[in-house]
């Protein structure tokens, strides 16, 4: 850990960290013990909801979070996290073989569920697996959306319909490899922005107890700065 405390007194520019959890609907027990985490901190974290996934007291629930923990945001995660791609390709719900007439059907049904049961959620969109074509763009811009979080491969699509908000950082894929610490302190040094993914379902007390600890040491400096996802909306990314 002495590495990202390191690597933030290196820096000389303020920093900015967002918290993205995926799959909001599976594993409420595990979300509770994540969103416990972050609000004993004041972290702010935003959940990506899975439409298909969500049902009343799941929704009555985060509501009551929400309420009680301001620093948590809701918003979409595609509609029910299917893939639709052949066997072999890379796992995609609004992928090339999903035809826009029906990811148009996905998105706004999505969007609608979460809006009936959850009220008012923020206008951003996170697709499963981070990956959308080009076209998926255009259909999030005419659904009112204002924020497309995916991966920096989806960042890149051109010409950009909407504002992205990439995540830089894979928690599990980075504790599974071995490289935790010496990732995060790398971003440190060489990004402005740090967008960290959690999946709380694939997470147990150790890793928790290791998220905390790397949130207490980025916490106590005075370079980082832990925004919500929907404090970009409407900035220039």
């Amino acid at each position: 850990m002495r590495a990202i405390e390191t690597a933030l007194e290196r820096r000389q520019t303020p920093l900015d960290i967002f918290v993205r959890n995926d799959d909001g609907g599976w594993a409420q027990d595990e979300l509770d013990l994540l969103l416990g985490l972050c609000a004993d901190r004041q972290c702010p974290i935003d959940v990506a909801v899975i439409p298909a996934a969500l049902d009343q007291p799941t929704a009555k629930w985060l509501h009551h979070w929400r309420i009680a923990f301001p620093g948590l945001g809701l918003h979409q995660h595609g509609f029910s996290h299917s893939n639709h791609e052949q066997q072999g390709a890379r796992k995609c719900e609004f992928g090339p073989s999903r035809p826009t007439k029906l990811q148009a059907q996905d998105i706004a049904q999505g969007k609608q569920q979460l809006e009936d049961l959850l009220g008012e959620i923020d206008p951003i969109f996170t697709p499963p697996w981070n990956r959308c074509v080009p076209g998926t763009l255009d259909l999030l811009c005419e659904t009112g959306f204002a924020l497309l979080s995916g991966d920096r491969a989806t960042a890149s699509i051109e010409p950009s319909q909407i504002a992205q908000l990439p995540i830089t950082l894979d928690w599990e894929r980075m504790r599974r490899e071995g490289h935790l610490a010496e990732s995060v302190s790398t971003q440190i040094v060489e990004r402005d922005t740090i967008g960290l993914m959690l999946h709380h379902e694939t997470m147990d007390s150790s890793a928790r107890q290791e998220l905390g600890a790397i949130l207490d040491i980025i916490i106590a400096s005075d370079k980082a700065n832990f925004r919500s996802m929907r404090s970009w909306v409407g900035e220039a990314l």
